[in-house]
């Protein structure tokens, strides 16, 4: 492995909630050990307002 530096960054965001949907589905399989149960999924949208932002880089040395 070699000593290549890691880049980290930071994001701080603001989240508002705009819109929430919710839906559930119903999936058929013809593997008989799988059930029907429903599957939900739920799909939020959000407003991102970035308040403040970080960068770091180091370098981590790692053991052959």
């Amino acid at each position: 492995m070699t000593n290549e530096p890691i880049s980290l960054e930071l994001s701080v965001w603001r989240l508002e909630p705009v819109n929430h949907f919710s839906l559930q589905l119903a999936v058929c399989s013809t593997n008989e050990q799988m059930t029907n149960e429903p599957i939900s999924l739920e799909l939020s949208v959000w407003r991102l307002e970035t308040v403040n932002h970080f960068s770091w880089q180091f370098a981590v040395p790692m053991n052959k």
